[in-house]
């Protein structure tokens, strides 16, 4: 340990470099005293301030983009009622697949092959319980082929979720967290862009209407969710930057407004559950009892002021101004659906149905009539994997993500400059978001992100992280 006397050199190394005194405690530690117990089973991460390699980025983000908008993304949806296709479109789908996704997925698998073996980037390398977890989950979803009801559309599905995969593992052989972050941000920002232009060209860009629904080229719930996660990197980024701080704020306030005019609520609500809960973890126990008093008095100060209205008043709030008040109920629709599909989750509880292969065209077709609306998931990325993977598959994927969400905690308590927060609130988001929607477990861009962060938990030792740039100069 430091003795008084070097303690007080660091403190004036702090003052000199501008550092607070944890962080310049940590740089004396590891530079100078790498013995000391304070380090045992402690790796500092970023001691000293990092940048981002901006043609990495730019690599990165460009293919993503491009293959996920080729892949996922619907240039008419705006124009469909109830920005959803039919049934029997759904059907065909799901028994053919779409070329064009076909393809772009396809690449997307072969670039990030050559990435992952390319020389160079980080060392990947099953770390801990969590590596292994990952691996046991990912080896469950291939065995499921052997009882998969459709082994051919599990096989499909299983090669597009694999290439998913492996652009992850290059992701996370190539990109920090804080450049994973950038990448988000960018590729939100341009999704967010496309709709609004796309909207602006079809002429169904009407934010003034009472009925309008922001989806550009994306379902509202998925464009919602796009923007929540604009929110989450800008924020992120603004808490780690001193450079782009009123850029940063600006984005976020656009995704803000974007999730906003998409009326979905569901992205809302996890956003701001997933912020709440990772901040509340990573913080000091000081903190979180300041916190927690200050929330208190907040809900009491409300209910004094706004009195016998506060119910109405915060039931409007949460509903967006949506005119479905009679649906909330019942979820939108979604709790008779869960109802229906329980019946057939408990013929198939431990293996399920196959790797994403519930959704077959008889099923798709049997549902949709019975629930008297389109329907090819099962609104719940819970309900989708125990149908796809079982219960044991389902609960080896949620302890990978719980894990992942603890450990992202700790990493930016310990190294808040390592930008490990942005991808402990994006794991917190989907673990919320997947009660009442289904894309997390789909192959997306959101979802490649999440995929990402995890690998960098499992598979890359932290240190690394601060290191200089593996190729190019840092911005």
């Amino acid at each position: 340990m430091c003795n008084r006397g070097e303690r007080k050199i660091v403190y004036e190394f702090a003052a000199v470099l501008g550092l607070d005194r944890f962080r310049a405690m940590n740089i004396w530690i590891s530079t100078f005293a790498s013995d000391s117990p304070i380090l045992n089973g402690i790796s500092v991460v970023e001691a000293a301030p990092a940048g981002v390699n901006l043609r990495r980025i730019a690599i990165v983000a460009g293919v993503l983009c491009l293959l996920f908008a080729l892949s996922n993304h619907d240039w008419m949806i705006s124009c469909y009622e109830e920005f959803s296709e039919t049934s029997d479109v759904m059907e065909q789908a799901s028994a053919e697949g779409n070329p064009v996704r076909k393809a772009a997925i396809l690449l997307l698998g072969v670039t990030g092959a050559i990435a992952v073996l390319w020389p160079g980037g980080y060392l990947l390398r099953a770390r801990g319980v969590m590596g292994s977890l990952i691996i046991t989950a990912a080896a469950w979803c291939v065995l499921s082929w052997f009882w998969a009801i459709e082994p051919a559309i599990a096989a499909r599905r299983l090669l597009a979720s694999g290439c998913v995969a492996v652009a992850a593992l290059a992701a996370a052989r190539w990109l920090k967290p804080r450049e994973l972050a950038v990448v988000a941000l960018v590729g939100s920002t341009s999704y967010l862009i496309l709709g609004g232009l796309v909207e602006i060209g079809l002429g169904t860009w009407h934010p003034w209407r009472g009925d309008y629904r922001f989806a550009g080229t994306l379902h509202p719930n998925n464009q919602g969710m796009n923007c929540a996660v604009l929110v989450i990197a800008a924020l992120e980024l603004l808490r780690q930057s001193s450079r782009w701080r009123v850029a940063l704020a600006a984005l976020a306030i656009v995704g803000l407004g974007g999730l906003w005019l998409t009326k979905s609520r569901t992205p809302l609500a996890a956003l701001m559950g997933a912020e709440a809960a990772f901040w509340f973890l990573a913080s000091s126990p000081r903190t979180r009892i300041v916190s927690a008093l200050a929330a208190v008095w907040v809900v009491c100060a409300g209910l004094l002021i706004l009195g016998p209205t506060v119910t109405e008043r915060v039931f409007d709030a949460v509903t967006l101004g949506r005119a479905d008040d009679d649906q909330v109920a019942s979820l939108t629709g979604r709790v008779p659906l869960w109802e229906e599909l329980s019946e057939s989750i408990w013929q198939r509880p431990l293996q399920g149905y196959g790797f994403n292969c519930f959704w077959t065209s008889n099923h798709i077709d049997e549902i949709s009539e019975s629930q008297s609306w389109a329907i090819s998931v099962a609104h719940s990325t819970y309900l989708d994997l125990i149908l796809g993977i079982g219960l044991i598959g389902t609960g080896l994927w949620v302890a990978v993500v719980i894990i992942g969400f603890c450990l992202s905690a700790r990493r930016q308590a310990i190294s808040p400059r390592a930008c490990f927060g942005f991808i402990g609130v994006l794991l917190a988001f989907g673990l919320l978001h997947g009660m009442l929607e289904s894309a997390f477990a789909n192959p997306g861009f959101v979802p490649l992100l999440a995929l990402s962060g995890l690998s960098m938990l499992a598979f890359v030792d932290d240190s690394a992280y601060a290191q200089a740039a593996l190729h190019g100069g840092e911005a």
